[in-house]
Parts: C-alpha cells; sequence; structure tokens
C-alpha cells in the first residue's frame, strides 16, 4: 500500500488523521470516534466528520435545522481521509455549489445495510425532508476486497470482525462465488434506499467511486508514494481483487441505477484524478468529482420538481 512516511512528510494533514483515527461501535456499526477535534478535521457528537458551509462549521444536528438541507452518504472517501480542512471535504464542496449546506454520513468501509439504516433514522426523525442525497457505496467493494467473502443479505465482514470470519473459514474461499453474493446484496440494499427515497419524495443520485487502480495512468507522485504496490501477503490479495472485479461491479452498478432510473455519474475508468492514496481523493480530486455529482443531484432535483408539479396539476 502506498508509502505513508513519504505522504505524512508532504501533506501534514495525513499525520493529524491517522494520529486521531479512532474507530469505534455504534449498535452493530463500525463509526468514527465522536466529538474529535484537530487542527484539519473534527466530528461531531454521532461522529460524523463537520461540514462547512458559508463559513459555518455544522454537525449533522446542525444541518437538520436548516430550512434546506442535503446528505452525502458513504465511506472514508466521503468523510475526507488526509484532507487539509472540512471546508475541502465532499458534502462541503457540493453544499457550497448548490447553495445549501450537505451533512456528511460517513463510516469506515461503510456497507450499504448501515447506510439504510441511519438515512432511515434520519428521515423518519427529521422535521423536514431533505432537499437532496448523494449515495456512494464504495465501501461494499473494498470492504470485500479484504476477505473476498460476502453475504448476500449481510455483506461483507466490518474492518473489526475481518481477521475472525476469515479464521472461521479456514481461508477457504471461491473469491468468484462470494463476488455474485456481493452484487447480490449490493442491489438489494441500493434498492431499498430507492424505495427509501422515492416514498419520501427525496431527490436521489449515485455517484461511481473510483480509485487509483481505474486511473488511465500514475503521475510522478503516484509513483514516488508507491501507490499501488503492496506490501504484505494480504494486501497483494486485496489489490488483485480489487483488479480483477472493479471493472464488472462499476458495470454492474451503472446498469443498476438505469434500471432504477436513478441518475448515476463519475470519472469512470481511465479517469485523472488525483489522490492520496489508493482510495482516497486529494484536494483537487474532490473539485474534479463534484464536477460529476453536482450536475446528477441537480437532475434528481429537477426530476421531483417535475413529478411534483404533476401531481399538483392532477390533484386540481
Amino acid at each position: 500500500m502506498a508509502d505513508y512516511r513519504k505522504i505524512s512528510a508532504h501533506l501534514p494533514e495525513v499525520r493529524e488523521y491517522i494520529r486521531l483515527r479512532k474507530w469505534v461501535r455504534r449498535g452493530d456499526a463500525v463509526a468514527y470516534g465522536a466529538n474529535i477535534e484537530g487542527t484539519h478535521l473534527s466530528t461531531d457528537a454521532l461522529g460524523f466528520r463537520h461540514s462547512v458551509f458559508r463559513g459555518e462549521r455544522l454537525s449533522l444536528a446542525d444541518c437538520l435545522q436548516r430550512e434546506r438541507y442535503g446528505f452525502v452518504l458513504g465511506s472514508s472517501d466521503v468523510y475526507g481521509f488526509g484532507l487539509p480542512g472540512n471546508e475541502a471535504t465532499l458534502p462541503s464542496v457540493i453544499g457550497e455549489r448548490l447553495g445549501f449546506p450537505f451533512g456528511n454520513i460517513s463510516f469506515p468501509e461503510v456497507n450499504a445495510r448501515t447506510l439504510y439504516c441511519q438515512l432511515l433514522a434520519l428521515v423518519a426523525r427529521a422535521k423536514r425532508r431533505p432537499s437532496a442525497v448523494l449515495l456512494l457505496i464504495g465501501g461494499d467493494f473494498t470492504a470485500f476486497c479484504y476477505t473476498g467473502v460476502a453475504d448476500s443479505a449481510f455483506g461483507t465482514p466490518d474492518l473489526l470482525s475481518a481477521a475472525g470470519v476469515m479464521k472461521e473459514r479456514g481461508g477457504r474461499v471461491d473469491v468468484q462465488s462470494e463476488f455474485r453474493h456481493l452484487v447480490a446484496y449490493t442491489h438489494l440494499w441500493t434498492s431499498a434506499i430507492v424505495d427509501l427515497c422515492r416514498r419520501a419524495r427525496i431527490p436521489l443520485a449515485m455517484g461511481e467511486d473510483v480509485s487509483f487502480f481505474e486511473k488511465a495512468a500514475p503521475s510522478e507522485r503516484d509513483i514516488e508514494f508507491e501507490l499501488g504496490v503492496a506490501r504484505s501477503a494480504p494486501q497483494e490479495r486485496q489489490f488483485k481483487i480489487h483488479r480483477a472485479f472493479s471493472k464488472t461491479y462499476g458495470e454492474l452498478r451503472r446498469k443498476q441505477a438505469s434500471l432504477l432510473g436513478v441518475p448515476m455519474t463519475g470519472p469512470g475508468p481511465g479517469h485523472s484524478i488525483t489522490y492520496i492514496d489508493e482510495f482516497h481523493y486529494d484536494a483537487p480530486g474532490i473539485p474534479a468529482l463534484s464536477d460529476y455529482y453536482v450536475p446528477a443531484l441537480q437532475q434528481a432535483m429537477g426530476q421531483q420538481s417535475a413529478q411534483a408539479a404533476s401531481r399538483s396539476t392532477n390533484s386540481g
């Protein structure tokens, strides 16, 4: 994996992230530690990273009090590993472009079921429904690449239990079969999220998660920081699984979004997005991703407005 000594020497915020990183249990979900305060990052009482809107730092609870707000749902790339500040995260950049704040709902290597449960709880309890939701479920696939294990209903083992699951399996895993279970799992819970948003009349767009491994060519800095270089047998296996299945997984995700009628966009394979390590975007990479995600959210909001107008006309 990337050489973090070299990366940290170039990006001091990465050193702080590693120093302050804390994973905790919230029920059966693995979450980030609550109330973290650092120079470059901070989290709220639930462990969600603060977003920034027009210079104001906002917790998730703060966002819920606004007349208009949105959510970005995802994993550590949404959390913003190694970014120079809360204002540089994807929810903050998207919020500034769309003109209303976005809450940062992210968990380490999150699975789709956890995102569904969190979104359901928020929608059920909020005084006003969100004005837009962006869904990124790359955590399902990257977590799968660690173990090659998946269940069609319950997904992949989380980061704190993966070693125990591999011990149970005795190292015997048919990765091809397990990948089919992963796809069934992701499709199931993605459909549940889409259904939830449709019932609540919440505009939803999906973003394509991409990594260094889908990049067209490494930059000089990628080579210097040794991105994509495995440093152990487990990492070699992880990267091998990722390279073997990422294209197919991406194609299936795009196909499902099309069948569900949900806008989905992203840089796709052969992109030139810039990275800190193999799976986390750097500060210039976030605005580049937003160039894809913001129009998809605008499309979703436009569709919702058209449907609302149609309902009003028909009822009149």
